[in-house]
């Protein structure tokens, strides 16, 4: 199920509507990026993002490394800068875009990402002042899928979890959270 925006039954019986940003409100550039920076390394693409995964994900979204040493680890050499400033170039609006800058209730965002990161972001695409709150992993101190992360929206109750990553989903179902997929636009590779 491909869904542009909450079904207005989630909409009616639940009074916060909760986002992630990657495939969500944004595109999702990073796996595209990855690939590019695994063929250019030693460990070739599908050993790069398997190393992605297991080792620098989630300390990175965790915050539990700096920028510059997760650079560092995936890209040695390279500047810093120019990587940071070629992954941001390419994000665009996501399938829910048009949903956050036309709703009037309340969204918040719960995403893994980087503040640092996330904020300029949102300001650049004029979306700074959409959202009710704002959840980060790094300054959660815990990504999707572990339920710390869901802490906020199962503490704030009466909310509707909408991602991309069906693993997200199923662990906020099992949180007791009204969740569902949300199907990505598809991704241009510049």
């Amino acid at each position: 199920m491909n869904l542009h925006a909450p079904p207005a039954r989630l909409l009616q019986t639940h009074e916060v509507i909760a986002l992630d940003v990657h495939g969500v409100v944004f595109n999702n550039p990073l796996p595209y990026f990855l690939a590019e920076l695994g063929a250019r390394s030693e460990l070739g693409v599908n050993r790069f993002k398997r190393r992605w995964r297991s080792t620098w994900r989630i300390p990175f979204w965790e915050g539990r490394i700096t920028e510059d040493e997760m650079w560092a680890a995936v890209a040695p050499g390279v500047d810093p800068t120019c990587l940071r400033a070629d992954l941001e170039r390419r994000y665009r609006p996501g399938p829910w875009f048009d949903f956050v800058v036309h709703h009037d209730g309340p969204v918040w965002l719960l995403t893994n990402h980087r503040t640092d990161w996330l904020l300029p972001r949102l300001d650049r695409f004029g979306l700074a002042d959409r959202f009710e709150r704002v959840l980060v992993s790094d300054a959660l101190g815990a990504a999707k899928p572990s339920p710390a992360a869901f802490a906020p929206l199962v503490a704030r109750g009466s909310v509707a979890f909408f991602d991309d990553s069906q693993r997200n989903v199923d662990a906020a179902r099992t949180l007791g959270l009204a969740a569902a997929r949300v199907t990505p636009t598809p991704h241009p590779q510049r």
